[in-house]
């Protein structure tokens, strides 16, 4: 629904061990963290593996896997989260990023799945 706003292409950064990016869930209403089927994150083309990536939310880290067990916690409509990358330093210059989200939701038969691009300039 709102693919175009999953990425927030006003706040990304490079970091010693990756890169961080904000990104928002393309979902009208807030969801519970273990309804978030699944993150998939490709950079220039390349698959990054979920055990590379850290989903922060209000100062709370999680692993991908560690979401489906997170049953307390909501991710409200137009909350910015964190994704954290952990790939080797990336070079300066223009790099383009993937970000697919799969939620599931309850009155779908199926989970949303959502994609998004952006170029980040490093």
């Amino acid at each position: 629904m709102y693919e175009r706003y999953m990425i927030c292409t006003d706040a990304y950064r490079a970091t010693s061990e990756g890169f961080q990016v904000e990104i928002r869930a393309p979902y009208y209403r807030g969801i519970r963290l273990c309804l978030v089927e699944s993150i998939e994150v490709r950079l220039d083309g390349e698959p990054v593996p979920a055990a590379d990536i850290t989903f922060r939310l209000r100062g709370r880290d999680y692993s991908l896997h560690e979401l489906a067990a997170e049953h307390v916690q909501r991710w409200e409509f137009g909350e910015r989260a964190t994704l954290e990358v952990h790939r080797p330093a990336l070079a300066p210059g223009e790099h383009r990023l993937s970000l697919t989200e799969e939620l599931r939701i309850s009155y779908m038969p199926v989970p949303l799945r959502s994609t998004a691009e952006a170029v980040l300039h490093l």
